[in-house]
């Protein structure tokens, strides 16, 4: 009975293994103010926990725990070091980030402990050793995911991607019922994230600020094509352009007239009044006549897409702008007629975007983007 019961308690209970927690970075100090995805400071943000917590990877490998025999890695552990230290060598040093977090067992001091049955007293005597206290096993973790840190600098390992966090006996790996349990506990979990490029325009996700960048356009350092709002009135609920005043488009055509190796994407946006689906139809059907007046203007039809986003990527929320209205105010107080339909009339709008044609940018020389100016 009680080796059944021992075998019960020896199972191994695996910690949820995407869950990354508060630290800091052996490389840099850090504020404690909180940092933007897009923060020019890009070594401030990689090296904070909420960066790991963010779908920018496209791979992320978690390795068996280096277990630790007092302040010493085990022996047994070195393959695990050494298998960590050939991924990062087959990677690219760019898209790879460390996360180090140390582990010890659980402190059990006995003042604290809860009285409870002659069964739970009998396993926690046996769990319970000398010399157990919660701020030494912060210290003793945060000293462990040094040691690693220190161990992967040595082999030419960039601390510029190592991110450490102590988690002190907060989460157990095995139970700790038995002494084995609470020996196997003294760890650091390792962890390889992959940084993805999901639009494919060589800006790398977390620094991305138009993640959804069309394929083929040509980005700046901010993975931004160049873009451009067109002054353009349409019928209501309708595709059809009212009034005379189409200079911003004719200026447009003539821009790609000039510049040859451009073409240009044509986007339709509506704002959130009506239903989502009828509105995609309304705002393709609006960024394929912005389209067909740019190839009456001389453009070449095969140099032009058009899509409609519907009310799918508005420049300002409702929400946003409420919050902000009504921010340290005692009485709340509701958007006005006028500033909803401002909203609406900031989201309601075409874009063109114009980027350089696929066989351009495979070129090793890319021509320089003209800077484009419309006139009013």
């Amino acid at each position: 009975m009680i080796k059944l019961l021992i075998s019960l308690m020896i199972l191994i209970n695996i910690s949820i293994a995407s869950d990354i927690y508060g630290g800091y970075s052996l490389s840099e100090p850090k504020s404690e103010k909180s940092i933007d995805a897009n923060s020019s400071d890009r070594t401030d943000y990689e090296l904070t926990a909420s960066f790991f917590t963010n779908d920018y990877f496209t791979q992320i490998k978690r390795y068996p725990p280096i277990f630790f025999d007092g302040e010493s890695i085990d022996s047994d552990s070195q393959e695990v070091f050494d298998q960590i230290l050939e991924d990062l060598n087959s990677s690219d040093p760019e898209k790879s980030r460390i996360t180090i977090i140390g582990h010890t067992a659980e402190s059990l001091d006995k003042k604290s402990q809860v009285e409870t049955n002659w069964f739970v007293d009998f396993f926690q005597n046996v769990a319970t050793h000398q010399g157990d206290d919660p701020q030494k096993d912060i210290n003793l973790s945060k000293k462990r995911g040094e040691i690693v840190f220190e161990k992967l600098l040595d082999n030419n390992v960039s601390k510029e991607i190592m991110f450490v966090s102590e988690r002190g006996g907060k989460d157990k790996l095995y139970t700790e019922g038995v002494k084995e349990g609470r020996r196997l506990n003294n760890r650091v979990d390792v962890a390889l994230y992959l940084i993805g490029d999901k639009d494919r325009d060589g800006v790398l996700d977390p620094y991305d600020r138009c993640p959804n960048t069309h394929p083929g356009l040509s980005v700046d350092k901010n993975g931004c094509a160049g873009s451009i709002r067109l002054d353009v009135q349409f019928a209501l609920d309708s595709a059809t352009v009212t009034g005379d005043n189409n200079d911003s488009v004719k200026s447009f055509a003539n821009f790609l007239i000039k510049n040859p190796p451009y073409d240009a994407l044509i986007v339709g946006h509506t704002d959130t009044q009506g239903r989502p689906a009828y509105n995609m139809g309304l705002s393709e059907r609006r960024a394929e006549a912005v389209k067909n007046m740019l190839i009456e203007y001389g453009v070449d039809a095969e140099r032009l897409k058009s899509e409609g986003k519907g009310l799918t990527e508005p420049l300002v929320n409702k929400e946003d702008v409420l919050k902000s209205k009504n921010e340290g105010k005692d009485k709340f107080e509701p958007l006005t007629k006028e500033e909803l339909q401002k909203i609406y009339a900031t989201n309601r709008r075409i874009e063109a975007h114009y980027f350089l044609r696929p066989e351009v940018v495979k070129k090793k020389q890319k021509p320089k983007a003209p800077r484009l100016r419309l006139k009013p």
